[in-house]
């Protein structure tokens, strides 16, 4: 869910300016309804998914307050997951970190994943038995998982803005290669080495394992990284990272009027005709264009959330000057 980035959007002040929308935002987010329809359906039909665009795009607000209140519906529950460099922790670790989370947050009902980092002395189960750390593979495999009202659910890991493992996390290449194969192993079932002897216990049910992936994993990163994200596909064994992708391009000239538009509904913020204006500048135009020719007009969406910054307020200051500003959050954005 949400982190306390910044105070939540309201009617009055319903623009996130150029911060990332959030989940609780999601009643504010409009112009990507399409995008957040395909990049549902993939989830849930594939067992990995990939978005990637320009950066400034709206990767991380269409995945927040598009996807996953949407994801959240049908029982698949997100997991966003953002690697920290700068700690020792393992990445597949930290993956592990960020579900317990989620269980413990009471997002995803199941069993806490037993982790090497956890704690100084060893876990043990009832009966005094010291219980060996969970590899990913094997947690997601002996764990049921179920939402919030008893339902069955399917966990989804997120990993937004993927390709800092590219960047801040080069030193880690070895280790990113082991977990990019885990994962692999776990959306494909095939049986790791060291899971055999659990499964021997029946600690793990082969049944369970049998049944197909318990989990999705979602990347979402910049295009500009593709190639060294392709260079990972031997690690991803017969996986191709590409078959079920969403480009996430620029905002349709009716999309920008929308995200302009909309989120002030409530209150009748931004007439109809500003939103057009906001659109059109934002597109280059001096003017809007003509009716029929808004199809084929595209909108740069980073431009136009700094655009819009200014604009909005600018305009709002000639038509409306009983509209008091109460913080620099008041402006429209898409990032």
């Amino acid at each position: 869910m949400d982190k306390p980035y910044r105070k939540p959007l309201t009617p009055d002040e319903p623009y996130p300016s150029l911060e990332t929308f959030g989940e609780l935002d999601r009643d504010y987010f409009f112009g990507r309804n399409d995008e957040i329809a395909e990049l549902v359906q993939l989830v849930q039909s594939a067992p990995l998914v990939l978005l990637y665009g320009k950066s400034g795009y709206g990767k991380s607000s269409l995945l927040q307050a598009g996807v996953f209140p949407q994801l959240r519906e049908s029982g698949y529950i997100p997991i966003l997951i953002r690697f920290q460099f700068e700690i020792s922790i393992s990445l597949s670790d930290q993956v592990l970190t960020q579900i317990a989370q989620a269980v413990t947050s009471g997002a995803l009902d199941a069993p806490l994943p037993i982790l090497s980092t956890a704690s100084p002395k060893p876990t043990q189960s009832l009966e005094g038995e010291v219980l060996a750390p969970d590899s990913l593979w094997e947690y997601c495999y002996r764990a049921s998982f179920w939402t919030p009202d008893g339902e069955p659910a399917v966990p989804v890991l997120v990993f937004d803005q993927f390709e800092e493992v590219f960047t801040r996390g080069s030193q880690r290449r070895g280790e990113l290669e082991r977990l990019v194969a885990e994962l692999s192993d776990v959306i494909q079932g095939r049986i790791p080495e060291r899971a055999r002897p659990r499964i021997q216990r029946g600690e793990i049910n082969i049944e369970h394992v049998r049944a197909g992936a318990p989990v999705r994993v979602l990347l979402a990163q910049r295009e500009d990284y593709l190639v060294q994200l392709l260079a990972l596909s031997p690690h991803l064994r017969t996986l191709d990272v590409t078959a079920n992708s969403l480009h996430l391009g620029a905002l349709s000239f009716g999309a920008a009027t929308d995200a302009a538009r909309k989120p002030g509904l409530a209150r009748s913020l931004v007439t109809p005709a500003i939103a057009v204006e906001i659109a059109a500048r934002a597109a280059g135009l001096e003017s809007p264009p003509p009716v029929d020719k808004q199809a084929d007009t595209w909108v740069e969406p980073a431009f136009w959330a700094f655009f819009a910054l200014d604009s909005t307020k600018r305009e709002f200051k000639k038509t409306n000057p009983q509209l008091i500003w109460q913080s620099s959050t008041a402006a429209p954005a898409t990032l």
